[in-house]
């Protein structure tokens, strides 16, 4: 089941009110509801770019779409790597490899089903090909797996302290910025669960 809103700002409410004396009452006028829920949008999509930055990492599956490409198309979303020419999955080749395959593939259909991605330029043989490339669209929920929801938690909390001003706040801000700093290091490392945010405590 997805994880929504209400669910992370609700668990972002009880570590600030562990973290005394801080970030005061939510909801009230100067801590209105949809400050906490822009905060863990922000956050999410922080998430979401670094599982996309992170080659081989096994979430980055959920944002893969297959799309239909011709010879010669350059395909400017991230490559995930499925590959299929004319049903069957294609086979990677070198582009010197290729270009003996394409210069007899009308005569061997042996040489059908191979392809190439050289920078940004995909060409095969055979009559038609799709890829899977990786497609993400902010929409106004919440997109990060649900494995990941402390980790839009503390990045939720990471936002909502000034970075100026008095000290005990300031500290806040640092506190919640570098743990939200060590679940983006964790993820990179391909991490499948986060560890909940510790409140903050002054002195």
């Amino acid at each position: 089941m997805p994880i929504t809103l209400t669910e992370v700002v609700n668990l972002a409410a009880s570590i600030l009110n562990a973290s005394p004396n801080t970030y005061g009452v939510i909801d009230d006028p100067l801590h209105p509801s949809q400050e906490l829920q822009a905060a863990a949008l922000n956050a999410d999509n922080q998430i979401i770019a670094t599982i996309l930055d992170t080659p081989g990492h096994r979430m980055r599956r959920k944002f893969a779409v297959k799309v239909t490409v011709a010879n010669g198309d350059v395909i400017t979303d991230p490559f995930e790597g499925g590959v299929f020419i004319d049903g069957r999955a294609g086979i990677p080749l070198t582009p010197g490899a290729l270009a003996i395959k394409q210069r007899n593939a009308n005569s061997m259909s042996t040489n059908k089903g191979y392809y190439c991605l050289q920078g940004n330029i995909f060409t095969f043989t055979g009559q038609s090909a799709e890829v899977d490339v990786i497609k993400y669209t902010p929409n106004g929920s919440l997109q990060s797996p649900d494995e990941y929801v402390m980790g839009v938690v503390t990045g939720l909390l990471a936002q909502v302290f000034p970075k100026e001003g008095e000290p005990e706040l300031v500290s806040a801000a640092g506190h919640f910025a570098g743990l939200f700093n060590t679940v983006l290091q964790l993820i990179r490392q391909g991490a499948t669960t986060l560890p909940a945010p510790t409140p903050f405590k002054a002195g």
